[in-house]
């Protein structure tokens, strides 16, 4: 059996396929690499909302039934939420054990957790380039969200606040009441 060369027009198949081919797989790459772009960009704005929101489930579940709970509304540069908690074991003994944060909105537009103890502070920047803070407790007895907080009323079950029109709801695990869902 003798071997053939090949001609033209097989050739010209085969370069057409491979065109066709690396076409195919160079879309794909492309494709691949615009996605990629959108997921690292969605990622990069959550990943600071996800970092707060672990931060403050950590301060909110070591609140204590008897601790104290304030709402400040109207500062001049927006509300505060004031509280006392247990902050643990830190990387500070300046602040480990019972210490009062704050939560408000800064002069620099930052929704910061100022932590208090004794005569020392300490600013914790939660997230930058905020706009506008509200909060407000859930009253089991209403039913409902209050912008005002009894004090002698025991610790509510939720907190919730909006951070720019993004709204955040927090569980008070120690609270005495428990919310149900129907």
């Amino acid at each position: 059996m003798t071997k053939r060369p090949l001609t033209l027009l097989e050739v010209a198949i085969g370069l057409a396929l491979t065109a066709i081919l690396l076409t195919t797989l160079f879309s794909s790459f492309r494709q691949m690499i615009q996605i990629n772009s959108q997921v690292r960009m969605l990622s990069e704005s959550l990943h600071p909302h996800f970092v707060m929101r672990l931060r403050l489930n950590q301060v909110f579940g070591r609140i204590y039934p008897g601790d104290k709970l304030t709402l400040e509304k109207d500062r001049g540069d927006g509300s505060a939420f004031k509280f006392q908690f247990n902050n643990g074991i830190d990387h500070s003994t300046d602040f480990a054990g019972e210490v009062e944060g704050q939560l408000l909105l800064d002069d620099k537009k930052q929704f910061c957790l100022l932590l208090k103890k004794k005569d020392k502070e300490r600013k914790e920047v939660l997230l930058q380039g905020v706009r506008d803070v509200c909060f407000e407790v859930f009253d089991p007895a209403k039913k409902s969200w209050e912008s005002e907080l009894d004090e002698k009323q025991p610790l509510p079950p939720m907190v919730r606040f909006g951070i720019d029109g993004r709204e955040y709801t927090l569980f008070l695990p120690r609270t005495e009441h428990k919310v149900g869902y129907p």
